[in-house]
């Protein structure tokens, strides 16, 4: 099958409401009338009750407020927990942004702390992983960090310019002395309004204005405080600035795959089907792939300049990768160039060596992730393809099989759910049941929403199902995670294949530090009888089909109708009108 071009316009502005969305006025805040007509009623100072979490009404409504609920282990039960994380503001001084941040606890059952918008299994990870995107310049936005950080460790999230989170799970709640407080600072963003992704598996909030030299007044001090106060000046001169491009990539069932890079769209084969291992010199194979290489180039690129470039891999010195690259790209351009003479294509070539990866080299604690390797060591064409253009290249790769999932009794808040048995050979296997809770539009994107829970609830809680390492990934429901802590579930693998025209759509990514996918679930390694939130964004072309298969990593298939679960062209746009929706 021929792989279609497509567009990649970034996130917009118009985008309506996420499943997670606003709160209204808080209840008893300032301005409405004490029902008799007379002065205006005050905001109640102290802990008080506000649509079921403790709060202090002296603090200003939020910006964006989001729920969390997951299911947690308190003393060798599992409970469903609960809290709130609400914006309270995003102040810009030109450079630097400042979010400041609330944290609340419910007012009736088992509460989530707060260090669950923080990162990893590690207890003294105490710093909130919070980005920002910028939807009208298609970028994520990490805090600051320090220089010394390495960009895309996974040490790089405990490393920022921020207060820290620390409230921890309890199993009764009782009502709070105080309110958390938490604030980060980040490079400004270059729109009016951004989305708050509050944590690893929370979707992005609705957009939210950045206002302009208007610090945070903390009206309630007395009660809300920061575990490390702000600083009256934002940012550090000396801090590490990551703003990262997102991009769109669909992959070819047939091996080459369409990328929208900071370039602008790029097609690309990976070198193994190329060249040998530290080789310039082009194969027998090679030869075949270029073949099909220059007859889509012919069709699709009619007027253009081609630049053809070369990466690598992080293996080995960065000169020796960056020589490399340049002969492998000379040597593509040199075999095109008889190919296409004659016809309307002009040829460039470029090499970046290691500089541009399209996935991680390695995994957050470092481990080598040797399919990623293999993705990131291409041969690029960038060029501008006409939408619907067929863009496809024949490479003899084809995608592993994965054993069909079965369907299964659907679950409470699902549309549909399907058994995900756990691959791999190991004595005791755990399989998962897979919830979709829809596909639906979301501004320029589309947004999967699933969940996984145990499919014995007589299972749970087992506090140590997803361990694996890049060496036993045959163990992992979804796979190596590409982005956090290594076994914890992730929606980096989780794609949705189109069988009749052979596209495999990947999770929208920045490049190799992240992407608008649940990055790690907020179940950590356990898994539970509860269900354990994730999402997954794609491009909206997704959404015009009628069939497509969900692949989750080489574990399972599931063949999904996507009018069923609120895709396609005639549904609503994702939560509109829905204010108050939650993320568990």
């Amino acid at each position: 099958m021929r792989l279609r071009s497509v567009t990649y316009p970034a996130l917009t502005a118009a985008a309506l409401l996420l499943a997670v969305g606003c709160t209204g006025p808080q209840q008893g805040s300032g301005g409405q009338d004490g029902g008799g007509g007379g002065a205006e009623e005050q905001p109640q100072a102290g802990i008080v009750e506000v649509d079921g979490f403790w709060t202090d009404e002296r603090l200003p409504d939020p910006l964006a407020a989001v729920d969390l609920t997951v299911p947690v282990a308190i003393g060798g039960d599992e409970h469903l927990a609960t809290g709130r994380a609400q914006v309270l503001s995003v102040d810009s001084d030109g450079e630097t942004v400042r979010l400041v941040g609330a944290w609340l606890r419910p007012t009736e059952g088992a509460s989530l702390g707060s260090r669950s918008i923080a990162s990893g299994l590690d207890t003294h990870a105490t710093a909130p992983w919070v980005r920002l995107v910028d939807e009208e310049a298609g970028t994520l936005i990490e805090p600051l960090q320090s220089e010394e950080t390495e960009p895309g460790s996974l040490a790089r999230r405990a490393d920022c310019v921020c207060s820290k989170v620390s409230s921890r799970n309890e199993a009764e709640t009782a009502q709070p002395d105080d309110v958390e407080l938490f604030w980060l600072d980040f490079p400004a963003p270059s729109s009016g309004e951004v989305r708050v992704m509050l944590g690893e598996y929370a979707a992005p909030t609705p957009p939210v204005p950045v206002t302009q030299g208007e610090q945070f007044d903390n009206a309630a001090a007395d009660v809300a405080t920061f575990e490390g106060d702000p600083t009256s000046t934002y940012g550090s001169d000396s801090a590490r600035r990551t703003v990262t491009p997102l991009s769109t990539r669909v992959r070819s069932v047939t091996g080459s795959s369409l990328s929208s890079g900071e370039s602008g769209p790029e097609l690309s084969v990976t070198s193994d089907v190329l060249f040998d291992v530290d080789s310039s010199d082009i194969s027998a194979d090679g030869e075949d792939v270029l073949e099909d290489a220059a007859e889509t180039l012919r069709d699709t690129a009619s007027g253009q300049e081609v630049r053809i470039v070369g990466h690598t891999d992080d293996q080995g010195e960065e000169a020796y990768n960056q020589t490399l690259s340049e002969e492998r790209a000379e040597a593509v351009e040199d075999f095109l160039s008889d190919e296409l003479d004659g016809d309307d294509v002009t040829l460039t070539t470029e090499g970046r060596g290691e500089t541009q990866p399209l996935v991680p080299n390695t995994d957050a604690a470092g481990n080598p992730i040797d399919d990623n390797r293999k993705q990131n060591r291409r041969v690029s064409f960038e060029y501008d393809p006409a939408d619907d253009a067929d863009t496809s290249i024949e490479t003899g790769e084809e995608l592993l099989d994965a054993p069909p999932m079965e369907e299964t009794d659907t679950a409470d808040g699902a549309r549909a759910s399907a058994i995900l048995a756990q691959p791999g050979e190991r004595g005791e296997k755990t399989d998962l049941r897979i919830d979709l809770r829809g596909l639906e539009a979301d501004g320029d994107y589309a947004r999967l929403d699933y969940a996984f829970a145990l499919a014995d609830a007589a299972d749970a809680p087992k506090p140590t199902l997803f361990l694996g390492t890049t060496q036993l990934r045959e163990h992992l429901h979804f796979g190596v995670n590409e982005y956090g802590e290594s076994g914890f579930p992730s929606g980096s693998r989780v794609t949705l294949i189109d069988e009749e025209t052979g596209e495999q759509f990947l999770p929208v990514s920045a490049e190799a530090t992240g992407c608008l996918c649940t990055e790690g679930a907020g179940t950590d390694r356990a898994g539970y009888a509860g269900t354990s939130p994730m999402f997954s964004y794609f491009p909206a072309e997704v959404l015009e089909r009628d069939e497509l298969t969900l692949r989750i990593a080489d574990s399972g298939t599931w063949d999904v109708d996507v009018a069923a679960l609120g895709g396609g062209s005639d549904a609503p746009a994702a939560g509109a009108g829905d204010t108050t929706a939650d993320q568990g």
